[in-house]
């Protein structure tokens, strides 16, 4: 179940940089207002993480992903808010494309074998929160290291130690709102090695390098090289999955806008500028 896996990968997470803090001797320089930040932003991560998986459990993969696809459109809003930087008509113009791309997306019905039109909707909504969630803690994030000049393993440890909490006390509330998937911490051998994978190389390395890049780009630019994740993720699910995500031709007209206007992207910002 969704709440249980990102507890799991938290938990891995957590340890992991805890390991990778201890050994590099890194002292961690941040003051209890930067940490108690951290800590919080950590929530706001366990809620994106369990609202991801959330959607790909309810619909399917393709679904969740293109729904995450929308975290440049709330990028663009969430940026000039908690920034310095001002607000970009290019960036809106960018993100009202994206949203374009979701409206032809959601306008049929799913046509997979395994998944109703009423679970393709809550899942696309919860994806769409998932992508809000994202971009908010991404922009917070980019404050942190610009800013506080915080090393980003320590934001990563105190992020990953505060979504762990924060998985718990969500779990509770996730579990009243989807009865049906019961509280399950049953792990076989092959989840075992799947949670580890999860926690350690697309979690430790994957989200500390995320936080490091944020010292050399935006937010934004961040945001937009995330959602190359559709075009790798769909073509796994495909293989993965054939029956579960086949969908009607108006998903793959939309999902293609989507991937089309993050490809040229940059190519058609060093122009403008």
């Amino acid at each position: 179940p969704a709440v249980e896996t990102v507890i799991y990968r938290t938990a891995i997470a957590s340890v992991g940089l805890g390991i990778v803090l201890y050994l590099s001797k890194l002292k961690i320089v941040a003051s209890k207002t930067t940490m108690t930040k951290m800590f919080f932003i950590g929530f706001i991560v366990a809620a994106h993480w369990i609202a991801f998986f959330g959607a790909a459990k309810i619909s399917n993969v393709s679904t969740c992903l293109v729904g995450v696809s929308t975290m440049t459109f709330w990028t663009a809003i969430f940026e000039p808010i908690f920034t310095d930087k001002k607000f970009s008509y290019f960036d809106a113009i960018f993100g009202c494309v994206v949203v374009f791309g979701l409206y032809i997306l959601s306008s049929g019905d799913a046509k997979a074998e395994e998944i109703s039109t009423l679970n393709f909707t809550i899942g696309l909504i919860m994806s769409i929160i998932a992508a809000l969630l994202a971009a908010l803690f991404s922009v917070l994030n980019f404050n942190l290291i610009n800013k506080h000049q915080v090393h980003q393993n320590t934001i990563s440890f105190f992020e990953m130690s505060g979504a762990l909490v924060g998985s718990f006390l969500l779990l509770p509330i996730f579990k009243s709102i989807f009865p049906e998937e019961g509280i399950n911490f049953k792990l076989d051998f092959y989840d075992v090695l799947w949670v580890l994978i999860l926690g350690i190389v697309c979690t430790v390395y994957a989200y500390s390098a995320s936080v490091e890049i944020m010292k050399r780009v935006s937010a934004f630019m961040v945001n937009l090289s995330f959602n190359m994740e559709p075009v790798y993720g769909i073509i796994l699910a495909l293989i993965l999955f054939p029956n579960s995500e086949k969908m009607n031709i108006n998903f793959y007209i939309g999902g293609g806008i989507i991937l089309i206007s993050v490809l040229f992207y940059p190519i058609i910002k060093k122009k403008w500028a």
